[in-house]
């Protein structure tokens, strides 16, 4: 019994050996380049900004470490909120938020190209990511910006002073302008200083020294109101320039003001404008295209464009939407539109026969006065005259049947414009047939014909060249 013991404890143990022997070992396995913990959660310390980026390894291509740069700069800028002060520039000339969100908008697309002071903290990369983290303290973000903003506002009071002591107004404009250009960055803080004993904020008082100056600027028309015949050009009488232009005046308590761009719009054509610059006597002149218009009056709107004229000092765009809020100095051109005067002269001829009435004339004449011109019998007083010399021929053309008779018109039609009698238009007409029983009614046809072709063609063109 006692062997029998032995024998199955000897067996057991065996098994269990084999049982052990057969089960593979487990070894664990260990990444050898792991993510760090800002890959998988940005760090959050609050006296630090902090910027995570990275970008893909895109094959054939290299730029995958700038990119992941850029992009964790742009995190990190993406933290420094944009603040606007009630007291600012900006806060002050626009209710509505367009320009201060302007701002906001430029600030944070070029804030990365202005970061100062950030520290690569550290980067990772495997085949497809690569990382990088930039860390900026809060503290030495603070630093720079109050040295930054000194220096700001160094430039800003030069540039101002500058301004102030310029007697010529194009010049002084244009020195304040520039010394917003200077505080462009700060345009949303109130940024303080020191005048005259007295504490002010510097972009506001720029703006209101703008403000008051431009205000004093006046601009004058040569005329309040001018009448002209449409189709005619404006002219005003002008010695110098014998009424064939428009101008305008632009001074500052008298003395001229050179170089300023206005601007001349059509209430017609609003959006065609014509530039000019004033001269060395403050004047600047238009010469205006015909009026097309069928009302009765219009208007010729003058302005001085400021932006254009601030642009010569400052390309940035939130600069000139400060601009933009000055009160621009304008003047108005009433035109009176009359309608004008046409003489029809005509001889039309029909088989050799003066034709009375003359259905070409006629025809004319009905268009004329569907748009709005006047048809006069009286030459001396027209505007325009209009001359038609039409006569008709007869005459089968071959494979034509002899059953009928063909006539054939041709015309030679031209306006005038008085006085000199300059051609606006110029057509002829050549061989409108008409094919009739005999050669009066075939005549008659050729002319009937002529007739629709006036009207759907020839006049709609004469308007045109003449008239719009």
């Amino acid at each position: 019994m006692r062997i029998l013991s032995v024998f199955f404890g000897i067996l057991l143990f065996s098994l269990l050996i084999s049982c052990g022997g057969s089960k593979k070992s487990t070894v664990p396995v260990v990444d050898e380049n792991p993510r760090p913990s800002w890959v998988r959660s940005k760090p959050l310390e609050s006296a630090f900004f902090h910027g995570v980026g990275f970008a893909y390894k895109v094959p054939g291509r290299d730029d995958h470490q700038q990119i992941a740069r850029n992009n964790a700069l742009n995190n990190l800028a993406s933290e420094i909120s944009v603040n606007i002060s009630a007291q600012s520039l900006l806060y002050q000339v626009e209710s509505d938020q367009r320009v201060r969100e302007t701002f906001r908008s430029t600030i944070r697309s070029t804030s990365t190209a202005r970061l100062q002071g950030y520290e690569l903290i550290g980067s990772w990369e495997n085949e497809n990511e690569i990382w990088f983290y930039y860390r900026l303290s809060k503290s030495e973000h603070e630093r720079i910006q109050r040295e930054k903003r000194q220096k700001v506002l160094q430039m800003g009071m030069s540039a101002f002073s500058n301004a102030e002591s310029e007697g010529d107004p194009y010049r002084k404009f244009l020195g304040y302008v520039t010394a917003l250009d200077a505080l462009k960055e700060y345009l949303g803080e109130p940024l303080s200083v020191e005048i005259e004993g007295q504490n002010i904020f510097l972009a506001n008082h720029i703006m209101q020294q703008m403000r008051q100056m431009v205000d004093t600027w006046n601009l004058q028309a040569s005329s309040n109101v001018v009448s002209v015949k449409r189709g005619q050009a404006v002219r005003i009488p002008s010695s110098f320039w014998e009424g064939k232009v428009i101008f305008f005046t632009l001074q500052q308590q008298r003395m001229p003001l050179v170089q300023v761009p206005v601007v001349l719009s059509y209430t017609e054509r609003r959006n065609h404008q014509h530039q000019g610059l004033t001269d060395r006597n403050g004047h600047v002149y238009f010469v205006w295209d015909r009026i097309a218009s069928q009302r009765s009056q219009e208007q010729l709107h003058a302005r001085v464009d400021l932006r254009a004229l601030a642009s010569e000092a400052s390309r940035d765009e939130l600069v000139l939407a400060v601009v933009d809020k000055l009160r621009e100095p304008s003047a108005t051109i009433t035109v009176e539109i009359l309608p004008p005067l046409v003489f029809i002269q005509s001889r039309e001829l029909l088989m050799n026969e003066i034709m009375d009435p003359p259905l070409l004339a006629n025809a004319f004449a009905n268009e004329f006065r569907k748009d709005g011109l006047e048809v006069t019998r009286n030459a001396a007083e027209a505007d325009y005259v209009l001359d038609i010399q039409s006569q008709t021929r007869t005459g089968n053309g071959a494979g034509e049947t002899t059953q009928f008779t063909t006539a054939y018109l041709d015309a030679t039609i031209q306006l005038f414009e008085q006085p000199g009698r300059r051609v606006l238009f110029s057509q002829q007409l050549s061989g409108v047939r008409g094919v009739q029983l005999d050669d009066d009614r075939a005549a008659r046809e050729s002319y009937t014909r002529a007739i629709r072709d006036i009207q759907r063609e020839v006049y709609p063109d004469l308007r045109r060249k003449a008239f719009n």
